[in-house]
């Protein structure tokens, strides 16, 4: 009987240690980003938006002739909606395969505002470049 209650107790603490063990680790967030440039419909924009593991976004958007300061951003999978420090924001999306991509025209729009893709009513195809979003 002895010997039973020591291998259990052995193996409840075997056991413990391995829970305890596994799960103090978490997995690593990768950065999202969003990057692209080129013309769409006429208008040149080049932009690098990324957030780091702290969850801090920086990065900037040149779209025409006007300069912009990434100051948040909210990721969709292949799209995202991206905050200026000035109070504008930009949806991007990276229509992955034969499809176009798009930038809208900046709208009014802070961190805190919700808005997804319908609130952005001039989207740009684009015509020559890339978008690339990965969340």
């Amino acid at each position: 009987m002895k010997t039973f209650s020591k291998q259990f107790a052995f193996a409840t603490t075997l056991l413990f240690a391995i829970v305890i063990t596994f799960s103090s680790f978490k997995t690593a967030k990768r950065n999202s980003i969003a990057n692209g440039t080129g013309i769409a419909d006429g208008i040149s924009f080049s932009f690098n938006v990324v957030e780091q593991k702290d969850g801090v976004v920086v990065g900037q958007i040149q779209f025409g002739d006007q300069t912009y300061t990434a100051s948040c951003a909210r990721w969709f999978g292949n799209s995202a909606v991206v905050f200026t420090t000035d109070g504008h924001a930009f949806y991007l999306c990276d229509n992955k395969g034969p499809a176009t991509d798009w930038i809208s025209d900046p709208i009014g729009a802070d961190c805190g505002t919700p808005v997804g893709s319908s609130d952005f009513y001039w989207l740009h195809c684009v015509s020559t470049g890339n978008i690339q979003v990965k969340e």
